[in-house]
């Protein structure tokens, strides 16, 4: 269509030059010493056209003459870009199949590409980390926060530390995420892992009770480890009947119906001479649901002396 309509232009514009030949009566005459030029007013009409093309390719090919360095320059860098970015993606997708030695090499690339260094570098320490090599992970985990993405250093280099079972390692890194303003939902599932195998109950309970709150737990797997967690926390406490039964009225109303919990606390009470309170766990769990195993644990509890029957009547 466009080549259509510069035909029907070039075709227009010969019509009227034609039919102006015809009318035109005009004349130019350039003089200059003793000599005289003399032409028609279309013919002067039609070079001065023809003089004007020539002279703006003439400066068009001038300026582009000029500027090719810089156009070669800026050519060559997009190009630099594109394969920057190609062994970026290729990077990626060697990390994901498991071919880690080739997304170590394709992250190298990107990185010496300029193709989001920070990101490749924390792919390359992955798979370095997968490819049992430690001094290389740290180095490019050092240079991806020197990249400005220290968020994603610290997160993998949690996962990686989790992986090696460094719980304390993945708890410091998760601890400066946090303290840098990231309070994100795997960050504080990352962190449950680590205070978990580091044993550190209190946690465990606080940070469980922020993920179920968020729905970010499964409600079964959140209830285990609220139970798992109340359970050691009567373990640790037990040493002292005052600490235990401090630690007991803690325990929130309906976890210390569960069975498991009871049945903890029970035989730490009945350990510490604290019978009352043992049975009381064990009633309140019985009245909650009825297990056997707890029955028969009630059954082994000490009788009650004659006063205390007398005043619980």
């Amino acid at each position: 269509m466009r080549s259509l309509f510069w035909l029907l232009a070039v075709f227009a514009a010969a019509a009227a030059l034609a039919v102006l030949g015809r009318l035109d009566q005009g004349y130019v005459q350039l003089a200059h010493g003793p000599w005289r030029v003399e032409m028609s007013l279309l013919l002067f009409a039609v070079l001065a056209a023809l003089a004007f093309t020539v002279l703006y390719f003439a400066l068009r090919l001038l300026r582009h003459t000029v500027s090719l360095p810089a156009y070669v320059r800026d050519w060559r860098a997009r190009r630099r870009r594109e394969h920057a970015h190609a062994a970026l993606a290729d990077a990626l997708q060697a990390w994901l199949e498991g071919r880690y030695a080739r997304a170590e090499k394709e992250a190298r690339r990107a990185v010496e590409d300029g193709a989001a260094p920070g990101v490749a570098a924390v792919i390359a320490a992955r798979a370095s980390h997968e490819l049992g090599a430690p001094e290389r992970r740290e180095q490019w985990l050092s240079r991806a926060e020197g990249e400005g993405v220290r968020g994603a250093a610290l997160l993998s280099r949690a996962v990686m530390a989790l992986a090696e079972r460094d719980y304390g390692a993945a708890r410091d890194a998760l601890r400066s995420l946090q303290g840098s303003g990231a309070r994100h939902i795997a960050a504080l599932r990352l962190l449950l892992r680590a205070e978990r195998g580091l044993r550190n109950w209190e946690e465990v309970l606080r940070l469980t009770a922020q993920l179920a709150k968020r729905d970010a737990l499964a409600p079964g797997l959140a209830e285990e480890y609220r139970v798992q967690a109340h359970v050691e926390v009567l373990a640790q406490a037990a040493a002292s009947r005052v600490a235990f039964e401090e630690r007991w009225r803690h325990v929130p109303s309906r976890e210390q119906a569960g069975a498991r919990v009871a049945a903890a606390a029970a035989r730490h009470a009945t350990a510490l001479g604290l019978a009352a309170l043992a049975r009381e766990a064990l009633e309140k769990a019985l009245t909650a649901e009825w297990v056997p195993s707890l029955a028969a644990l009630y059954g082994e509890l000490p009788a009650m002396e004659q006063g205390a029957r007398a005043a619980e009547a």
